[in-house]
């Protein structure tokens, strides 16, 4: 392995870690007598995910409903996978075209 290729991993490894730590969120507003409304939210730190007001907040078409206890927001856990899957076939793909001669 070549000092290009260390490079490229390293910056994988660091990019993979970032996008764990970043990660999308959507939010949901379920009510009995009206149909559930969806948005997207953005990325958020993990540890300081959306709360019910930023839900409210996004989805401010509802104006009878009063009440946060309808409000939650979850992870999208299809785009973070998509995400880790392309970083990591272009990391790849990186590795192989810094494939030459070896120096350590």
């Amino acid at each position: 392995m070549n000092i290009m290729q260390r490079i490229v991993i390293l910056s994988g490894i660091l990019l993979l870690i970032f996008c764990g730590t970043f990660l999308p969120y959507e939010g949901e507003y379920r009510h009995p007598r009206i149909e559930n409304m969806k948005a997207y939210l953005g990325y958020y730190f993990i540890f300081s995910p959306p709360q019910s007001w930023d839900v409210r907040n996004k989805i401010d078409s509802l104006g009878n409903a009063n009440s946060n206890m309808f409000y939650h927001s979850y992870v999208l856990v299809s785009r973070v996978w998509l995400q880790v899957g392309i970083i990591s076939i272009i990391i790849m793909g990186l590795f192989f075209i810094f494939k030459g001669n070896k120096k350590c």
